[in-house]
């Protein structure tokens, strides 16, 4: 089997997922797997280069096929050509894996008879038009995939998504060994630690915000952020503010690896303003970490499945602050319990094996499915296959975009 992954960028976790399922399906598995990129974007939307080195250290070519990053009608035709002459083998026995909404539309498009897509989330203010191209973009795949139980109902209510299929993000636990034990001294400052994008949506600026009630109770407490973004000066300036010397609140920037760190640390926090299944929140698990974690998206599940930490409303420094100063006080004790529940659950739920037979049953029977029907695109029609489980419910997503439209 041949398996073609298109997504924008490989970055952040998506990128790392789509390195991982890749590297796993051309080892273990034994497939012809190749990645396809969209074109680089802006600053802040480029691919990692790290992650393009792994992949093709691993054997996996990587190539670069138009813009299917923007919505411009013009650059996804261009791409949709691009794609069908890199691809370079017949779409019988191919299955493409598409990371984005654009991504399968551009692969159909281009004559591709098996598009799987993975929804990994989206910003929840983003334009309502959005949500009817994506739906008409998924009405094109065989199957549906996203990581969490939130995100799939999302895609039923909003994007009229049928039956999305919930595999979750999986990880080579064999690169994640047991947690250090690190010394416990009271001479030691207490490790407050986040890793993600500094963007507005993952709600760091909640996090400086909660420091100054954290020190006043527990003054040799240290947060430590681990990222880059387009919030990065932005946060700086807020840190700055709070702690002028940078002794309390310390910036880190991007960090490749950052699990050897995150072992160092004693308490995890993400006050994400909207998530889907945050591969650093499994990392934090995997470290022995316990955690406190805005109620958004998928973290829930992920953990009161593990039963490893605190759930806070978002948008609110002050119940993160009383969250985090709740479990400095629980106690040492109290915390590696939590922490040993979600390494527990995380090696029970995230490895990469159990999620590649999951995608690989999902491109087996994406694969064999029948049902042909006609879709049209501009100057040009493309029989695709389609199977139906997967259909779109475009009425319900047009009275759903015509209520939003109304109401505002």
């Amino acid at each position: 089997m041949h398996i073609i992954h298109m997504i924008a960028q490989l970055r952040l976790g998506a990128g790392r997922h789509v390195v991982e399922i890749a590297k796993h399906q051309v080892f273990r598995l034994r497939y012809d797997v190749s990645v396809l990129l969209s074109e680089d974007a802006e600053s802040n939307w480029k691919s990692d280069p790290c992650m393009i080195r792994e992949l093709v250290s691993a054997g996996v070519p990587v190539d670069v096929a138009g813009d299917f990053f923007h919505r411009n009608l013009d650059s996804l035709l261009r791409a949709s050509s691009q794609v069908r002459d890199k691809a370079g083998v017949r779409w019988e026995r191919s299955v493409i894996h598409a990371h984005t909404a654009m991504a399968a539309a551009v692969a159909a498009r281009a004559g591709a008879r098996s598009v799987v897509a993975t929804c990994h989330g989206f910003a929840p203010s983003r334009a309502r038009e959005f949500d009817l191209q994506d739906s008409l973009a998924f009405q094109l795949c065989r199957a549906v995939i996203t990581p969490s139980e939130f995100w799939a109902k999302q895609l039923r209510t909003r994007l009229g998504v049928r039956h999305p299929l919930v595999i979750p993000v999986g990880l080579d636990l064999e690169k994640y060994p047991p947690p250090r034990h690190r010394s416990h001294s009271d001479r030691l400052p207490f490790r407050i630690v986040v890793l993600c994008e500094l963007t507005h949506r993952k709600g760091v600026d909640l996090l400086i915000g909660a420091m100054p009630s954290v020190l006043e109770k527990h003054p040799r407490a240290e947060l430590h952020i681990i990222g880059e973004g387009d919030a990065s000066m932005q946060l700086r300036q807020q840190a700055c503010v709070i702690d002028p010397a940078g002794s309390k609140i310390r910036f880190h920037g991007y960090v490749q690896n950052p699990y050897p760190f995150l072992q160092d640390c004693d308490l995890f926090v993400l006050p994400s303003r909207s998530d889907n299944q945050p591969l650093a929140l499994m990392e934090a698990m995997l470290a022995g970490l316990p955690i406190v974690a805005a109620q958004v998206g998928g973290i829930p599940e992920m953990v009161l499945g593990a039963g490893c930490g605190v759930l806070v409303e978002p948008e609110s420094a002050s119940r993160l602050a009383k969250a985090i100063i709740e479990l400095l006080e629980e106690g040492r004790d109290t915390r590696e319990i939590l922490g040993g529940r979600g390494r527990e659950y995380a090696i029970a739920h995230y490895g990469i094996e159990q999620i590649a037979v999951d995608l690989q049953n999902t491109y087996r029977q994406a694969a064999g499915a029948g049902d042909y029907y006609t879709s049209y695109w501009p100057d040009e029609k493309v029989v695709v296959r389609h199977q139906p489980a997967t259909r779109v419910d475009i009425a319900r997503v047009r009275a759903v975009h015509d209520q939003t439209a109304n109401s505002e």
